[in-house]
């Protein structure tokens, strides 16, 4: 990619889509801009979803950048939620992914999930919506990364807000469908979406594995902060969890309802601030196993 600027609008397309059956590198060269389609695509990962800026099969494209001078910014479609949704056909619906599918082995990634807006002035609890994630990818082995989960906007009042986005990982309906993300190299940050009720997590997906690199997993903003890190097993790299800020409860740097097995590298959790509650670094020591450095959420690194 040298270069190129595309924005599907409101399309069903995705910016940049890579198929067929071999697998394919993508080089990087200047500053490439890619944004999906906020037109949706019904059953994708079980849910509606609007278009991603780059779509790949899984693991089979790679992202290099042999010269480092290569960028690119790669932005998810957003869903404006009016008053057409509430005749919708689908229960859940999604915005898109920065990047869906693509391994990042080199070059400089902005990758932002999109937005879901609330403008509707209809009622009513369904559809469920969610922002979509930065990054969805099976492996992140080097370059400079920087994935952000798509927010929750907006006062309308049609439809339930599922989730806000998040940085590296998925939905639950992507935890379903068996992906699995390894991070083994790079400098990666990933920060979860703001949310109405609860923030995005910086890292979510069931099976998620930390070998090298270092990684800074940050959740997003709510009435509850989302966790720094769902799950994940830890064996090198440096890691930092950090919770995000909670307008009543801050987020746990790691969640309290998953496990995380540290077996090698460096590790520091460290809790959101909240204005009723701060989060913990870690929300459930029964379900950490391994050396976790824990800061307290009022430490001047918040």
């Amino acid at each position: 990619l040298r270069d190129l600027k595309v924005d599907a609008g409101n399309t069903k397309e995705n910016a940049v889509t890579v198929s067929g059956t071999g697998d394919v590198t993508l080089e990087l060269d200047g500053k490439n801009e890619l944004t999906g389609g906020t037109g949706t695509v019904q059953n994708e990962y079980y849910a509606t979803r609007a278009r991603a800026g780059l779509k790949s099969e899984m693991g089979k494209t790679t992202i290099t950048d042999d010269g480092n001078d290569g960028t690119l910014i790669a932005t998810g479609g957003t869903i404006v939620v009016d008053d057409s949704y509430a005749s919708a056909k689908s229960n859940h619906i999604a915005a898109g992914f920065g990047i869906d599918g693509a391994v990042i082995a080199g070059g400089t990634i902005v990758a932002k999930g999109g937005d879901v807006v609330f403008e509707s002035s209809a009622s009513g609890n369904a559809p469920y919506f969610a922002a979509g994630s930065g990054i969805l990818t099976t492996e992140i082995s080097g370059g400079i990364v920087e994935a952000t989960g798509g927010s929750a906007i907006g006062d309308g009042t049609l439809g339930g807000l599922l989730e806000a986005g998040y940085g590296v990982g998925g939905d639950d309906f992507i935890n379903v469908s068996g992906v699995k993300t390894a991070i083994t190299g790079g400098t990666v940050k990933a920060t979860g979406g703001n949310g109405k009720s609860l923030g995005g997590f910086g890292l979510r997906l069931s099976s998620m594995s930390i070998s090298g690199g270092t990684v800074i997993a940050q959740g997003g903003t709510g009435e509850t902060g989302g966790s720094g890190v769902q799950s994940a097993t830890i064996s090198g790299g440096t890691v930092v969890a950090v919770g995000g800020a909670g307008s009543k409860t801050g987020g746990d740097g790691f969640n309290k309802s998953n496990k995380v097995k540290v077996t090698g590298g460096k590790v520091t959790a460290q809790g959101g601030k909240g204005n009723n509650k701060n989060g913990a670094a870690v929300g459930n020591d029964k379900n950490v196993t391994g050396t976790v450095t824990k800061v307290k959420s009022d430490h001047a690194h918040q």
